[in-house]
């Protein structure tokens, strides 16, 4: 399983993923700030990971067991 570090998700705003519960939280005009800044920081762990996958390195991949 792969899941964000805890260092990631805090440096998100709100220090969240966002959830259902931000359409009665937030303004739609925030919840879309929002969640566009939270989707371009997830494609760059997204092209992070790929880059670790194609050059095998795994170094950098906490693995829980």
């Amino acid at each position: 399983m792969l899941a964000p570090s805890k260092e990631f998700v805090a440096s998100l705003p709100y220090g969240k993923i966002p959830d259902r519960n931000d359409f009665t939280d937030l303004d739609a005009d925030t919840r879309t700030k929002y969640w566009n800044i939270v989707f371009s920081e997830t494609e760059k762990l997204a092209e992070a990971l790929d880059k670790n996958l194609e050059n095998k390195s795994f170094s950098t991949i906490d693995i829980m067991g």
